[in-house]
């Protein structure tokens, strides 16, 4: 099993910090003060944009730390991007992720993340940056007891609602010219720039860092004489009530880009997402990688796009709107084109991604494009870290082929992720895009294909209702070879009602028409996955004799499957329990064995510590207090990995 970290820590690095003597100061005392006082010490670090907010978040993170050794997380609530904004648990999911919960023990429900997530917190000594929050809400339900931590979050807004709550808000201005040429020297231009270049510098960008580290790195590029570059940026004009937008600070900064970096500044900004990789920038620039690696080294030389790193590379969202106006404004049809290609290769992408990760069937209606794309690698576990990379992006496409009137993608994209989501818990955020694609299926056989998995992902959620309602649409569609699977979602989905005898006739009748799938191999797996589900509500219905049959069914096939044996754990465990109550207590131990064995070693480590206390009570009840307190001391210790 994988180890959890003891501190986990994934804020950004410590980055360059000049000019903030006065809010640093005025952090370290009011950490001092809530200290003494037995507080959390809570921080609200807000401004304009551009402004350096995040910066001293995570710089003050840093200064701080040696208080907190119980590790440092860094969320990101997607505040100044309006259709990116992030509820309160999708906060909560950041911090289990971050704590190294395996994606299957995540749970579904909101309130459950955020429960999770503030046990995980709770008193923690750790420093949580939240950064880029628009409604207080985002901070208030997420944070529990954190009476030991040092929380920061930033905003563009004052947020009167956490100055209710005990932080303490420290307001960011723009850097004066003494702050300037600490900057500059910083970043490597010490003795290089005369005061007046200094002066005027910051004069026509009016203080804003941001603007400022841009037009800087141009001047200590020493391509050109900086008098000149600084007289030549054309911003004394906009320098309108004594004030310039950002807007106009990197509109100057723009036009003096030579007429190829231009060019490509606008191709980035065109694209549909923030973040990307070499492989979609080559498609979008039309030439190879490695030629797109040397295009944006020029812009990250200076400071307008970020290398992360790994081939990844992203736009600061102000530099990302502004490159993207360029785009609409030069030209709208290339806006448009790049735009298409972007969308076009994410949506392959995410085919190509399905191919190697699903072992479903091939989506309905999607046979032909699913044929002409081939997988992109040969290890599952391989596609899984790229749909998790680019995860954003994918949804941004799938929201961007319908908004295209795709047709054909509207449909299939969102079918390539589901399995992804379902697996993850992520399926909230392909509800709608299904919803949106069922305008789009012509065929009973596509419409069948969208109903059934909305029965699936509102399954998930604990939507037994939706679930039944979406496996009900997906029998009404007629397509006969989907008859069985239609009938197991209705099952799951009374199951999840607790109504259970629904649940045992739907999941029956799922079994006797598994015939109709018309694929052997489906047929197979198909049969013994429902086996299970109905010997698990025969449990519930204590009906052990039938539960049994169906549960050594199933095992039989999954034994043989390597990629199901989380299910023949399960079957294991089961089979066990079923030993216990027939009074065979080797039989339930030895079942019970090899149940947390595979749970263990696939990394389950909630239903091995559960399987662990089932074996330290057999064992106290059979006078063995040696094995039964290590069974539970494994347990405990599993469950401590499985929350953090």
């Amino acid at each position: 099993m994988t180890e959890q970290p003891a501190a986990p820590w994934t804020l950004p690095r410590d980055p360059l910090c000049v000019d903030r003597a006065a809010p640093i100061a005025l952090a370290t005392a009011g950490q001092a003060t809530a200290r003494a006082d037995g507080r959390p010490t809570l921080l609200h670090v807000t401004g304009p944009p551009a402004i350096g907010k995040t910066t001293l978040a995570v710089h003050l993170a840093y200064l701080l730390l040696r208080d907190y050794p119980d590790g440092g997380l860094f969320l990101d609530a997607h505040g100044s991007a309006a259709r990116m904004v992030v509820p309160p648990e999708d906060l909560a999911r950041q911090v289990l992720v971050q704590f190294g919960t395996p994606a299957a023990e995540i749970p579904a429900a909101p309130e459950d993340l955020l429960a999770v997530a503030r046990r995980l917190l709770a008193r923690k000594r750790m420093v949580l940056v939240i950064d880029d929050v628009s409604l207080s809400g985002q901070v208030e339900e997420l944070l529990g007891d954190v009476s030991n931590a040092l929380v920061i979050v930033t905003s563009r807004s004052r947020h009167d609602e956490l100055a209710a709550a005990g932080f303490t808000r420290i307001v960011l201005t723009g850097f004066d010219v003494a702050a300037v040429g600490e900057l500059i020297t910083a970043m490597g231009g010490a003795g290089a720039v005369p005061d007046e270049v200094i002066r005027m510098l910051c004069a026509k960008c009016t203080g804003l860092p941001l603007a400022l580290k841009v037009g800087a790195g141009r001047i200590i590029s020493g391509e050109e004489d900086p008098h000149e570059l600084v007289a030549t940026l054309g911003l004394a004009d906009l320098e309108q009530d004594e004030e310039v937008s950002v807007e106009r600070v990197f509109d100057a900064i723009y036009r003096d880009l030579p007429d190829d970096e231009q060019t490509d500044y606008r191709a980035w900004g065109a694209m549909p997402v923030a973040d990307f990789g070499l492989a979609i920038s080559a498609e979008v620039l039309g030439c190879t990688q490695r030629e797109a690696r040397r295009r944006l080294a020029k812009l990250v030389r200076r400071f307008l796009i970020e290398d992360c790193g790994a081939g990844r590379y992203r736009f600061h969202y102000l530099l990302r709107e502004h490159a993207a106006k360029c785009a609409a404004e030069k030209s709208p049809e290339q806006a448009q084109e790049v735009a298409e290609r972007a969308t076009t290769w994410l949506a392959r992408r995410a085919i190509a991604l399905d191919r190697a990760y699903a072992p479903r069937p091939v989506p309905q209606g999607s046979e032909a494009l699913y044929a002409s794309i081939e997988s992109a690698y040969d290890d599952a576990d391989k596609a899984s870290q790229e749909y998790t990379v680019e995860w954003l992006n994918l949804l941004t496409a799938a929201h961007s082929c319908t908004e295209f009137g795709w047709f054909d993608l509207a449909v299939a994209v969102p079918a390539a992720l589901y399995s992804f989501a379902y697996q993850t818990r992520r399926t909230a955020a392909l509800i709608d895009l299904y919803v949106r694609a069922l305008d789009f299926a012509r065929t009973a056989p596509v419409q069948w294909q969208l109903n059934r998995d909305l029965a699936g992902l509102h399954e998930q959620l604990g939507e037994g209702e939706a679930a039944v309602r979406f496996a009900a649409a997906a029998l009404g569609t007629g397509y006969a070879p989907g008859t069985s699977s239609a009938h197991e979602w209705m099952g799951l989905g009374y199951e999840g009602l607790g109504r259970l005898t629904e649940a045992r006739d739907s999941l029956t009748l799922a079994l006797s028409t598994v015939d109709l799938m018309d694929d052997p191999v489906q047929e197979q797996r198909a049969a013994a996955l429902l086996r299970m589900h109905l010997a698990r509500v025969a449990w519930k219905l204590e009906s052990f004799d039938d539960a049994e049959l169906a549960l050594s069914q199933a095992k039989e096939y999954f034994a043989q499957q390597d990629r199901d044996a989380p299910n023949l754990a399960r079957c294991e465990e089961l089979l066990g329990d079923l030993e216990l109550k027939a009074g065979d207590e080797p039989a339930a131990e030895a079942r019970w064995l090899t149940a947390g064995t595979i749970y263990e070693r696939r990394a389950m480590p909630k239903n091995a510590a559960d399987v662990l206390d089932k074996l330290g009570d057999l064992a106290g009840s059979q006078q063995r207090p040696g094995e039964a307190r290590a069974y539970r001391d494994r347990a405990k210790e599993l469950r401590g990995q499985a929350e953090g």
